[in-house]
């Protein structure tokens, strides 16, 4: 691939979420302000079947198809002079032509994408692009595109408006700012992605006449930064040469739009009252070098040790950023002040760009290289207090005091027996409420230790707190008793049944029924666990009777009657 390719190709270092987004753009040209060009980007482009544009007058709700023959890619080829005017469009053509659904992705798509804007001839042999020659000048449109795709019509983006006949405007990035470094004046903006698409740099050195500095357009794109959230780059353009120190340097910035729209250079002189300049001072490798030595960390801070070799300076300070562009004054000082020791003190824990610049007056500036500080919040939260617990049910609640630290973020419960005296967290994430149940397994007869803690949003947890026992009500009553012998004898009626094993039983009741249905507790006073017979000395000869027995617990819980025997006493 030719030279020119290759520079357009590195200008997809700088673009990661310029095209993520499904949109239509629509606008006009200097030479043909009547015709209407739209173009569309999809992630999915070459998935479909061909697209179809749709446009409506504004006030009217009826769109009507303007290209009864689909667009699509291939279907409509450049004529042989646009490949004269641009040497790298039949590069291009052949790797559209090479590449599939599968493969259309990544920096191919971008590649693409990129051409496709600064190339209207490529973008419709690519099949994103429609002119519409049939426009009432004056008029206001509303231009909507679909793609097919399985017998389906999908539509592409949200639809656009536009007035026919009215030129493009040329466009100026807004709020301008200029910095020297080292070497090289940095030139920063504010990006307006949904407006235009690139820019391109103009440069006038003590009064000369503007000329175009930057070999291919300036594409500012989101990144990510050590946050992992999407921010603007903390460079946009460097400029280094074709200046000295003392000069007088002036830029002017021009937005190209989507469908390579911009402004010649011999209109540029014109602006020059609205052009940002600056003094370019002494270069600052003459000045002196700033040397980081050292970072040490406490508790949302960080004292950085670091030295200055050079010529005298008048003050420093320290510049601090959270995504790595947009640095503000943390700290500074003046000469007199000056220590190589300085501790920086956060509000918040994160990762944090700093670098450090020392000024000379009148002389210019240097910054050391940009560092990462890591800033950790290291102090634990309070032991939560006032921990009490009760039951419901099967279920003990407990209950504290909620914590007042504005980082908190949450609790975690921990629970033991008072046995084993171990506690073991039973939450997997902080809970938010200072309020738990423990639903515990019914009829739970052991004593349960219950500790809290108290977590940070940096995962610092505090101490255990104060210990509360609890223990479950018990309601739940023992096995039933099952009768295995009962036999008259001579001091009375002898009833017979195993012990409980399970050692859940205190003692048991026996009762009688006769035959006239009468049922009668024996024993006021439960028989011991130890003891499994029972004599009923008051039954009489002759009577038939049914006998039953029920076991009960300490707490005072009953079972049911173990299944009646009966038995006739002869006479």
């Amino acid at each position: 691939m030719k030279k020119q390719n290759y520079l357009l190709l590195l200008l997809l270092f700088s673009v990661t979420n310029l095209f993520s987004q499904e949109k239509i753009i629509v606008g006009t040209s200097r030479e043909n302000p009547d015709e209407v060009m739209v173009k569309w980007f999809t992630e999915n482009l070459l998935a479909y079947d061909g697209f179809r544009i749709y446009r409506a007058e504004k006030g009217k709700e009826d769109y009507i198809l303007l290209n009864p023959v689909v667009v699509k890619k291939g279907a409509t080829f450049p004529a042989d002079i646009e490949f004269k005017n641009d040497s790298t469009l039949q590069d291009y053509i052949k790797l559209a032509d090479a590449i599939s659904t599968e493969n259309f992705r990544g920096f191919v798509k971008i590649s693409l994408f990129i051409k496709a804007v600064l190339s209207n001839d490529f973008a419709r042999y690519l099949g994103m692009m429609y002119v519409d020659t049939t426009c009432n000048e004056g008029t206001s449109y509303f231009y909507k595109v679909t793609g097919l795709r399985g017998g389906k019509e999908i539509q592409i983006g949200n639809p656009q408006e536009i007035i026919s006949g009215k030129p493009p405007e040329v466009m100026f990035p807004k709020e301008v700012q200029l910095s020297q470094e080292e070497k090289a004046v940095n030139i920063k903006w504010r990006p307006e992605e949904e407006k235009y698409f690139a820019a391109d740099i103009y440069r006038s050195v003590n009064q000369s006449p503007f000329k175009k500095i930057n070999a291919l357009p300036v594409i500012v794109s989101k990144v990510k930064n050590i946050n992992g959230e999407l921010v603007y780059p903390p460079l946009f353009y460097s400029d280094s040469t074709g200046f000295c120190n003392g000069d007088l340097v002036c830029y002017r910035l021009v937005c190209i739009d989507y469908f390579g729209n911009t402004v010649g250079a011999g209109s540029i002189d014109f602006m020059r009252d609205s052009a940002v300049c600056i003094e370019v001072y002494k270069s600052a490798n003459s000045l002196g070098k700033i040397a980081i030595l050292s970072e040490q960390y406490a508790h949302l801070s960080a004292t950085v040790s670091w030295q200055f070799s050079g010529e005298k300076f008048s003050d420093y300070e320290f510049l601090i950023s959270e995504n790595g562009s947009d640095y503000k004054v943390f700290k500074s000082g003046d000469a007199s002040l000056f220590n190589r020791i300085d501790t920086l003190k956060f509000e918040k824990p994160g990762k944090y760009y700093f670098k450090i610049r020392v000024r000379f007056e009148k002389r210019g500036e240097v910054y050391s290289f940009p560092r990462i500080l890591d800033i950790r919040d290291t102090r634990e939260p309070l032991s939560p207090l006032s921990l009490s617990a009760g039951t419901e049910n099967s279920s003990v609640i407990l209950t504290w005091s909620a914590n007042t630290e504005s980082d908190l973020a949450g609790y975690h419960v921990y629970r033991g027996t008072s046995e084993s005296g171990k506690l073991i967290r039973q939450t997997v994430k902080p809970i938010k409420e200072s309020r738990y149940t423990d639903n515990l397994r019914a009829g739970m007869k052991t004593t349960m230790v219950y500790s809290v803690s108290a977590v940070d949003s940096s995962f610092n947890e505090s101490k255990l707190s104060d210990t509360v026992a609890v223990r479950l009500p018990d309601k739940m009553a023992p096995p039933e008793p099952v009768i295995t012998q009962v036999k008259a004898e001579k001091d009375g009626v002898v009833v017979r049944w195993p012990g409980d094993r399970t050692g859940q039983t205190a003692g048991y009741y026996v009762r009688r029924t006769d035959e006239e249905g009468r049922k009668v507790l024996l024993n006021k006073n439960a028989v011991g666990a130890g003891e499994t017979v029972f004599t009923d000395k008051t039954a009489r000869p002759g009577k038939k009777y049914e006998y039953q027995v029920s076991a009960v617990d300490s707490a005072g819980n009953e079972s049911g009657p173990s299944a009646p025997w009966g038995i006739y006493p002869r006479p």
